[in-house]
């Protein structure tokens, strides 16, 4: 005997967020900024909206790749933290490759 499958309504959290940063914790975008090593980041999991907003914030401080990695405490590779820009759409603080050590004027 199989049990019933309930039906359930639809409700606000199906929904995709129309805005995902007025949900964003604050104090943790703060906090992996800052290098808090308490926050867990999980291999192989989705990026955190929250891991997301401070990748984008440091790179918006024209950090590169490897500067936001440090930020990281290597937690998220220099990679990684590649991929989470070119996935969201985030340009990167400084060009990279052979202009890597070029910082812009202020």
């Amino acid at each position: 005997m199989t049990a019933p499958v309930l039906e359930r309504e639809p409700d606000a959290f199906d929904e995709p967020f129309e805005n995902p940063g007025e949900f964003l914790d604050e104090v943790e975008v703060e906090r992996l900024m800052h290098g808090d090593i308490t926050i867990p980041l999980y291999r192989g999991r989705p990026h955190t909206a929250e891991m997301v907003e401070a990748v984008r914030r440091l790179a918006a401080r024209d950090l590169t790749d490897m500067e936001i990695s440090q930020r990281f405490h290597g937690r998220l590779s220099e990679g990684a933290v590649f991929k989470v820009r070119v996935r969201h759409g985030i340009s990167a603080g400084v060009p990279s490759g052979i202009h890597a050590g070029y910082r812009r004027p202020a």
